[in-house]
């Protein structure tokens, strides 16, 4: 492949990988925005007693952000998978980094590094602020009681919801398989062996 055939791949490599920064801070952003919405919302239930049932919505918001930080990860997965398993092949020399991370990589170690961390985030607080309510909504009388009852039962199911939805996202996970060695791409085949642990391909765990 002569070089100058090489210019488009590479113009679209770098417009990929801009896009997959601007989702990194997307994430980055949700995040901010989950720890601060909890913290105020738990400070008006800590300062007003009387508002303690507010609580009740940060499993709601919760659920929201964490749907859409977990969209924003399966797309940088699967931008990634097709760097590696378009691109590379039409530049020459390849494009070896998102073959050697996958290759290289210590996935039970990574995937635990980020799903401990989002269980906290997200459902951890979800759980908090249900459990911190429960006083409250015993506290009132019968027919208020019954709403609020209602109202943490819808909150509750969104919040094993955004638990749900942390756990299955490792079917998203890079995996590391086998495959004959002419299918790396030119990079990846430099890789020595005995560091390769497998192959630069990506595949969907969905069983």
């Amino acid at each position: 492949m002569a070089a100058k055939d090489a210019d488009g791949p590479l113009a679209e490599f770098v417009a990929l990988r801009d896009e997959i920064l601007q989702l990194n801070q997307q994430q980055n952003q949700m995040l901010a925005l989950q720890l601060t919405i909890s913290g105020a919302v738990f400070g008006i239930a800590i300062s007003h007693a009387g508002l303690a049932d507010i609580l009740m919505i940060v499993p709601v918001v919760s659920y929201s952000l964490c749907a859409r930080y977990l969209m924003n990860a399966i797309s940088i997965v699967e931008i990634a998978r097709y760097i590696r398993e378009e691109l590379a092949n039409r530049v020459p020399g390849g494009l070896g980094w998102e073959s050697w991370m996958l290759a290289n990589s210590r996935e039970s170690m990574s995937y635990n590094l980020v799903q401990i961390p989002l269980l906290f985030t997200f459902p951890g607080v979800s759980v908090a602020a249900l459990s911190w309510v429960v006083p409250y909504i015993y506290s009132q009388q019968v027919p208020k009681m019954i709403g609020l009852v209602m109202l943490w039962t819808i909150s509750a199911a969104a919040a094993v919801q955004q638990a749900v939805l942390i756990i299955r996202h490792r079917r998203y996970r890079p995996q590391v398989i086998q495959v004959d060695r002419q299918r790396l791409g030119p990079v990846a085949r430099r890789v020595p062996s005995h560091q390769r642990r497998g192959i630069a391909l990506y595949k969907l765990d969905r069983r």
